[in-house]
């Protein structure tokens, strides 16, 4: 193979050749450490995410562990206005003044008006004595009649045929202020707490806990599903994992959750898998009904089946810390996060999508932390929010939480195979967003294939296996759109045989790099 000095017959200069910018898929920038200015957390959990209306229009609330929101301080709970974070009314509060966490947060009118109720671990939320349950509705804190005597970690709104209802799971024993027995599982209806069917029990000395609800018409009624540690519900109904409450009895799904360390349904959503309803789970478990399904599963009321092979990869994998529909445009895709680097026997990093075409990763995923793993997700906007145990998302600081957005640093191509032994040209377009507008910005490229997780999605080798002194002569200015068009050229018998590289577009500012767009390939064949 002869060695090319590629600084002249590959040439990226300004040009107008494209009429058209195509959208892409990236994490935002922006959410790094808060002690840098950045809009992530703490290091403090993210539970969940819920989005309320206090007068001011929708808005996004998240609830945890966390202290800090950006450079906002918080108490388990926190609210996004747009370009920055605020206090929800003092938050809560953890017994003997340490922080509480928000837990689950869910909108309910309970008959006293809209309202964002938290549940999970606090004794007290904006100064108001409370029980691991309270309301907010836009202006104030107030207690939910009592709440519950232990912690909570889902929440949802069902309608068991007497109207809407707020119901809780956990770890609790006892509900309302009379105390009422309540295991694991309670209801609120406007007025009182109430027991619910017996709740759920281990098998041994009581010990059980529910985790995530849902409600949902699977074809035999609406129910209220429920996640939990294997035990007894209602007091005689195997609960593998997973049971429903249909209002009056508990009934099992099949033969549940089972062949993983602990066997239960962390989340619950209702969708369409193209063949009509059913309920998506993510949890611990390997199989569901009898099906491999490696931790996520689907129910249509009959039977279960897996998604695509599900997610596998570490000593303890489950999908049960984010699970989210999002439409980027293209049609719904399932997205999920938690303790997994694959999905359907794609390399992926705590993160992954899956529709119809099957799994594919999330742009190098999340890395670093002293614990990395996925968390909550939620679909806004357009785009898809990321919480979880990390610091660096897609190569980006991210501090514990991210987002996954259609409005990303773009390059495209107007062809991707080019006649080697013609030689030829293949015209870039770059998009990196108005904010970019006026910079620099420079292709970079490589011969040897794309990284994900690495910052430029490029393995690093900026074509030096052909000529080492060689970085693409591609700079120019970004419109006032922040976009450009470029070209790259190559003479004819280049490559003595079939070769591909790989380009990226970013800016270069005082600061360092900039942002950078999705690789696009180039084969010479």
């Amino acid at each position: 193979m002869h060695t090319h000095d590629l600084r002249f017959p590959v040439i990226c200069a300004i040009t107008a050749c494209l009429p058209s910018f195509a959208s892409a898929q990236c994490f935002e920038t922006g959410f790094e450490s808060p002690a840098r200015g950045g809009l992530g957390m703490d290091g403090g959990r993210i539970a969940s995410f819920a989005e309320f209306d206090s007068g001011n229009g929708p808005e996004l609330y998240i609830a945890g562990s966390f202290t800090q929101a950006g450079s906002t301080p918080v108490r388990g709970i926190a609210r996004w206005t747009g370009s920055g974070w605020a206090d929800v009314g003092g938050g809560v509060t953890g017994a003997g003044g340490s922080g509480g966490s928000g837990g689950t947060i869910v909108v309910h009118d309970d008959g006293s008006g809209p309202a964002l109720y938290a549940a999970g671990n606090f004794v007290d939320a904006g100064g108001v004595p409370c029980s691991s349950v309270a309301r907010w509705d836009g202006t104030a804190w107030s207690a939910v009649g009592g709440g519950v005597g232990g912690s909570c970690f889902g929440a949802a709104v069902h309608d068991d045929g007497t109207g809407p209802a707020l119901y809780v799971s956990g770890n609790f024993t006892t509900c309302g202020f009379a105390a009422t027995p309540c295991s694991n599982l309670a209801k609120w209806d406007g007025q009182q707490w109430s027991d619910v069917g017996g709740g759920v029990v281990g098998p041994f000395s009581g010990g059980c806990c529910t985790y995530g609800l849902a409600s949902f018409d699977d074809g035999s009624g609406p129910a209220l599903f429920i996640g939990c540690d294997p035990g007894i519900a209602g007091g005689s109904v195997p609960a593998q994992g997973i049971v429903k409450w249909n209002g009056t009895q508990f009934q099992t799904l099949g033969s549940g959750l089972t062949n993983g360390p602990f066997n239960f349904a962390a989340l619950m959503i209702p969708w369409n898998d193209g063949l009509g309803p059913a309920l998506l789970v993510g949890g611990d478990f390997r199989d569901a009904g009898g099906v491999v399904c490696n931790h996520i599963a689907s129910w249509n009321g009959t039977n279960w089946s897996n998604l695509g092979g599900g997610v596998t990869g570490t000593s303890f994998p489950y999908a049960g810390n984010g699970l989210a529909l999002h439409d980027s445009g293209s049609g719904t895709q399932v997205c999920v996060g938690g303790l997994f680097t694959a999905a359907g026997g794609v390399p992926t990093e705590y993160y992954a999508r899956w529709d119809q075409k099957g799994w594919r990763s999330m742009r190098g995923g999340v890395t670093g932390g002293s614990f990395t793993n996925g968390g909550p997700l939620y679909s806004r906007n357009g785009a898809l929010w990321m919480g979880g145990g990390y610091t660096a998302a897609g190569g980006i600081e991210s501090n514990f939480l991210a987002r996954w957005s259609d409005n990303c640093p773009t390059l495209t191509a107007d062809t991707v195979v080019i006649d080697r032994l013609a030689g030829g040209t293949q015209t870039l377009s770059c998009d990196l967003g108005p904010a970019a507008a006026g910079n620099t910005f420079a292709i970079f490229g490589t011969i040897s294939g794309i990284n994900p997780g690495d910052t430029f999605g490029l393995n690093a080798d900026f074509y030096t296996p052909l000529a080492p002194n060689f970085v693409i002569n591609g700079f120019g200015v970004l419109d006032a759109n922040g976009r450009a068009n470029s070209f790259v050229s190559f003479t004819p018998s280049f490559a003595p045989f079939e070769v591909s590289f790989h380009h990226v577009a970013l800016t270069i500012g005082a600061g360092g790099f900039g942002p950078f767009t999705n690789p696009v390939e180039v084969i010479l064949r």
